[in-house]
């Protein structure tokens, strides 16, 4: 039995060995506005479709939440802030490729299209509204060898701002 129970440790940490996704890159993003932020990220110079950001998801699972009357009860369904979405005079991060300890680019051209759209703008236009007319309030970009000058970090102010 010992051996046994040995063996099935030894197995168990193979298993564990070869399962570990180390965190992804990232670059931290601080708001520096009163309003709510969407970051999208893109190798391409302009919003595209198919890289679609969402208002809030909802996740859906089992949990146990207290109502407003105090009851606890079930939670099958939950409203959550997508990682992109940015609170005022908060910060986030917006995951690339690479490593915590050394994030990359994702992109062949090592440029990065950060860009910074207001939630009142994701409230009110559809995904495909907002690409068609650019809805962006400010577009930056950034290459690797900034991102690396900077410790992938990136501080937004909103326009009219002073830095």
């Amino acid at each position: 039995m010992r051996h046994f129970l040995l063996l099935s440790f030894v197995v168990f940490l193979q298993g564990c060995i070869f399962t570990y996704d180390p965190p992804p890159g990232s670059i931290e993003i601080h708001n520096y506005s009163d309003s709510v932020i969407y970051v999208y990220h893109s190798c391409s110079d302009s919003l595209e479709l198919d890289h679609k950001l969402d208002l809030f998801y909802i996740c859906t699972g089992i949990g146990m939440v207290t109502d407003a009357s105090g009851n606890i009860r079930q939670d099958t369904d939950s409203i959550h802030s997508p990682e992109y979405r940015i609170g005022a005079y908060d910060y986030g991060n917006v995951v690339l490729c690479g490593s915590k300890r050394r994030p990359r680019l994702c992109c062949d051209n090592d440029t990065l299209y950060l860009f910074f759209i207001k939630e009142s703008v994701m409230r009110t236009m559809s995904w495909e509204e907002i690409c068609e007319k650019q809805q962006y309030e400010q577009r930056v970009v950034l290459t690797e060898e900034q991102l690396d000058s900077c410790g992938w970090q990136y501080t937004y102010y909103p326009k009219g701002a002073r830095k």
